[in-house]
C-alpha cells in the first residue's frame, strides 16, 4: 500500500516553507489545507478526482472543518494573541490550556483526514508515473478551487508550487510551474 493520507500530509507539511505556504493560502483565500492536502495525495495515489465523488468528499470536509476545527483554531488564536495576556487570567495555567487545545485541534484535523481517506476507499490506487502524478494533482487542485470558488493567481500558484514540490519532490519546478500555470 502507498503512504497513508495522514502520513503524506506530515511528511509534507515538516518541508522547509509549506507551513507557511499552506497558512497564507488558508487566511488569505480561504483554502483548506486539508482539502488541498488531500487533492495531491489523491493524484499521486489514484490519480484525477471524479467530480460526484469529490463532492462527497468536500461536504464531509467542509462540514467538519466548519462545526469542528475552525472553532478549535479561533479559541486556539485568540487564547495565543489575547487571552492568555490578560493580567486576569494565570499565564502558566493558560498556556497549558492552550497547549491541550491546540492538542485537540491537531486531533481533529487527523480524524478529519481519517475519514476522508475511509471515504477514498472504493477507488483503487494506482501506479502513476510522475508526470501523470503531476497532472493529476493539479487537476484535482482545480476542481477543488472551482467547487469553492478560488480564484487562482500568481500569489496562489507561488504557493501550490512550495506545496507541489514538498508533496512529491521528484518533480522538477519547472514541470511544476508549467503545468501550474497552463492548468490553474
Amino acid at each position: 500500500m502507498s503512504e497513508p493520507f495522514w502520513d503524506f500530509s506530515v511528511r509534507t507539511y515538516r518541508t522547509d516553507s509549506v507551513p507557511e505556504a499552506c497558512l497564507s493560502l488558508q487566511d488569505e483565500c480561504g483554502v483548506d489545507v486539508n482539502m488541498l492536502l488531500y487533492c495531491g495525495w489523491f493524484g499521486v495515489t489514484r490519480g484525477r478526482l471524479q467530480a460526484d465523488m469529490f463532492r462527497s468528499v468536500l461536504d464531509f470536509s467542509e462540514s467538519w472543518s466548519q462545526r469542528v476545527v475552525q472553532p478549535l483554531r479561533h479559541v486556539r488564536t485568540w487564547m495565543k494573541l489575547d487571552g492568555c495576556r490578560d493580567p486576569r487570567v494565570p499565564a502558566t495555567t493558560c498556556m497549558e490550556f492552550l497547549e491541550k487545545v491546540k492538542g485537540i485541534e491537531f486531533t481533529a484535523e487527523k480524524m478529519q483526514q481519517d475519514v476522508l481517506e475511509t471515504l477514498t476507499a472504493p477507488v483503487p490506487e494506482k501506479e502513476l508515473a510522475l508526470a501523470d502524478q503531476l497532472a493529476a494533482m493539479v487537476n484535482n487542485i482545480s476542481l477543488y478551487f472551482n467547487m469553492v470558488n478560488i480564484t487562482t493567481d500568481n500569489f496562489v500558484r507561488e504557493r501550490l508550487l512550495t506545496i507541489v514540490q514538498a508533496e512529491v519532490p521528484e518533480f522538477s519546478t519547472g514541470d511544476i510551474q508549467l503545468v501550474l500555470s497552463s492548468e490553474l
